[in-house]
Formats: structure tokens, sequence, C-alpha cells
């Protein structure tokens, strides 16, 4: 794709290459990590410098000239509406040096550095002045690991991918190198707790979400839209996550990157302490690739709260942990608080069903179907979860404590959820599962699509 607006590519290369000159008279190793680790750099504002300031009129001359000021004007608009106090013009100042911050630091003093610092700038005009704009999602995963390459050579849907945190010396003289420790430079000078959330400073490594999303900028007219679209992406991904693999996922910081948010200084990572699990259940995504796959392709296909209960309820299971010093009786209770999480997320799966029964003979029918679970087994299986449930419910809690205490009743959660994660897969695969279940127990021969057939 070829520059369209040459003079702007010219003074940006312009400054790209002072800051080079100034980088290299200071004495500075340009693939030192510590030099790297210093950007964000004043590289436009502030400096009072008379050459610079020439620059940046130079910047705004080709900016805002006649075949490109409408849509730059709008694009500022769009990727600025969550700051206030500045014009336009200075908007856009603030989004070149942003640009500079964010490829700099990936691309200066590598052998192929022209040809790589170009591509960034195309990706700068494509969005700047092209009928689109590009939001990418990240988010900061924890209690699971991806050493099998789930990234975008392997998923066209999401990427993966491991960043190093880079305490040597050694030099980050290689683009692969640069693209997996400058990331995570940049989330350890973002990601800042609130309150009660996770320190991630001193983390070695970090697994973080990203996908790629192009938007109409009729569609996305605030910055609002990439909040949204950070949200929903980060909680469907999260959520196949614990369906399709042991692991108790979570991500307690998600954001995005745009135009005007993309380096360490503007980008969007933000903390959400509820969101962390500790003492989960830690997994690695090696072996779920292709379900994990399937599940994320539907996913992104379904309105945004269509599995709404079914992601809180299994987020609820996780975060319930009561404690007790001498009351015997405290696990019981959290297992029966997790009991009912799962049966709600259970029967938001099969939607207008009404009675015990009903759930309980779609359950066996389903995974009957889809496993190699006997159906009579799972239709009994539910039964006790179903006489445990209606028994709390109509106050004799401390009946059930006192026959799980005496082993005269169990609670098997493990099964319980295992067979919960295998339905709200069929769920998200396979629309309308209780007209499925009521032709599957007529007789019908349907095909059920599960994430690893």
């Amino acid at each position: 794709m070829p520059v369209q607006n040459q003079a702007l590519f010219d003074i940006v290369r312009e400054v790209r290459a002072a800051f080079r000159d100034d980088a290299v008279r200071s004495g500075e190793d340009l693939c030192n990590p510590a030099f790297l680790s210093r950007f964000p750099f004043a590289i436009l504002r502030f400096s009072g410098d008379p050459i610079t300031n020439a620059r940046c009129q130079a910047l705004l001359d080709a900016a805002f000239g006649p075949a490109f000021k409408d849509e730059v004007e709008r694009t500022i608009g769009i990727c600025f509406t969550d700051h206030g106090g500045g014009t336009t013009q200075s908007y856009f100042i603030d989004l070149v040096e942003d640009f500079l911050n964010f490829a700099l630091p990936r691309t200066i003093g590598l052998p192929d550095e022209d040809s790589l610092f170009e591509q960034y700038y195309l990706e700068l005009e494509s969005d700047l002045i092209g009928p689109d704009l590009t939001v990418t999602v990240q988010a900061v995963l924890g209690n699971v690991s991806c050493h099998s390459g789930f990234d975008v050579r392997r998923c066209n849907v999401v990427r993966l991918e491991n960043f190093w945190r880079w305490d040597h010396a050694s030099p980050l003289n290689t683009h692969y190198l640069r693209q997996h420790v400058i990331p995570a430079i940049e989330v350890r000078k973002q990601a800042h707790p609130i309150a009660t959330g996770r320190d991630i400073s001193g983390a070695p490594a970090y697994l973080v979400l990203e996908r790629l999303e192009r938007h109409p900028k009729t569609e996305m007219t605030t910055v609002s839209y990439a909040y949204e679209r950070s949200e929903e992406v980060t909680r469907k991904v999260v959520l196949a996550l614990r369906l399709i693999t042991p692991a108790d996922a979570f991500a307690d910081y998600r954001g995005f990157r745009m135009l005007g948010h993309m380096s360490s200084f503007h980008m969007n990572l933000m903390n959400w302490p509820d969101e962390q699990l500790s003492g989960g259940r830690y997994a690695d995504v090696r072996g779920f690739e292709s379900g994990l796959e399937k599940l994320l392709v539907a996913l992104f296909k379904k309105p945004k709260n269509s599995f709404a209960v079914l992601d809180h309820r299994l987020g609820d299971v996780l975060r319930r942990q009561r404690r007790g010093v001498a009351n015997p009786d405290v696990d019981v209770k959290n297992e029966i608080d997790q009991l009912f999480d799962y049966v709600q997320a259970f029967e938001s799966l099969l939607p207008n069903l009404r009675g015990n029964d009903a759930f309980c003979l779609s359950a066996g029918i389903l995974l009957a179907r889809s496993t190699s679970e006997a159906g009579a087994d799972v239709d009994r299986f539910f039964k006790n979860v179903y006489r445990v449930r209606d028994e709390v419910m109509h106050g004799r809690l401390d009946r059930i404590i006192e026959k799980v205490l005496k082993k005269e009743c169990t609670i098997e959660l493990g099964k319980l959820a295992a067979y919960v994660r295998k339905l709200g897969s069929l769920a998200i695969l396979n629309d309308g599962l209780p007209a499925i279940a009521r032709r599957l127990a007529l007789g019908e021969t349907i095909k059920l699509h599960t994430p690893f057939n």
C-alpha cells in the first residue's frame, strides 16, 4: 500500500531521524534494553525549541491540507473524546508523538528499521485518513499459560502471546525480540493496581490476549466504543478459556490500543481488582487450541450478553471462599453456594424449560449424544443435585449440612462443574438447545457440534 500523504510521511521521518541522531550523539546504544525501557520521551511537546516548533507546524500543514483535513479532524474527534482542554491541532501533535513512542522502541537501531518504521506509518495513515479505525483489544490473563503458539499464525480470532521481562544487558537487536520485550515494558509501566488489585510490575512474563479489529468510523463515533469492545472481547475469551480448559482463567488488567492510545504513556490498561482469582487452577492452552478457536469463532458472532448468566455464575463459583476457624460446616456451605451458581448457569442454557425433570432429562440426552456419558447416569446425577438445591431453598440447609458431614449425602461439585462446562460449550456451538434435546428425545438424528468434532 503506497503512502498517501507524502508530505506528512516526510516530516514524520524527519522527526524520527532527528530523535535518532540526538540519541546517537548522546552516546546511547539504540539496542540497549536500558535505553529502550526509557520510552516514552517528550519528542514534540514541551521543548520550546524553534526547530521542534517548526516541525510541529510542518506536521500540521501536511495533515490539515485540503485533501486530508476533513478526515483527520473526524478521526481526532473520535480518538480524543476522552480528553479535554486541547484543540484539534494540539491533539494531532499528541497523536504523532504517541505513535513515535510506540514505533521507535520497536524499530530504532535494527538493521531493517526503515522498512519496519514505514509499515507502522502506513498503519497510522490508514487509520488517520481511511474510513475505518483499528482497535487492538488487550488483556493480561491469569491462571493460564500458552506455550503452543496460539496466535494470528494459527488462529484468526485472537492472539495469546507471551511478553517477557528483560532484566539483563543483552541487546534487543532483532524485531522478534522487540515484539516480545517492548510490550512487557509497556505493560509494566501502565499496569497500576487499584485498591486490593494485583501488582504485576514484578512478573517475569505476561500472557496477553490481543484481538485486532477494524471498525467503520460511522459506527465508532467515540472512544467509548473501544472501551465496550475491550470488555466484550475479554469476557468472551475468558469464558471460552474456562469452558474448554481446566484453568480458572481471569483477566484483571484489560484495555486497548488505538490512535492516540498506543504508547505506554497513553495506552489503556486498567486494573479491575474484582476480576482477580487467587489460588485457582492453573493450566496451559496446549491441546485445547482447536476447541478454543471453535468456541471463540462462535462466541464473537453472538450478541454481547448472550451468555451473561453463564459467564457471571462461573465467575461467582470461583470467588466463593468463605473462611472459618472453628466452623466445620464452612466448606459444605461453600459447596452449596457453588452448587446454586452452577444450577443457575445450567438453567440459563436451557431457557423456557419448566420443572426439574425437564432439565435433568435434557442434560442426560444432550451429554449422552455429545460425550461418552450414559444418559441415565447424567439424569440421576442432576436429580440428586436438584434434591439438594430444593432442600436448601425450602429452609432445610441444616439438614443437608448434617447429611453431608455424616456422608449420607454427597455434593459432587467437580462432576457438576464438568457437566455445566460441556453444556455451555454445546449451547455456544448449537443454537436452541431445548429444541434440540426435545428432537433427540423424539428419535430424530441430529449432529451436535462440539469443540472437538
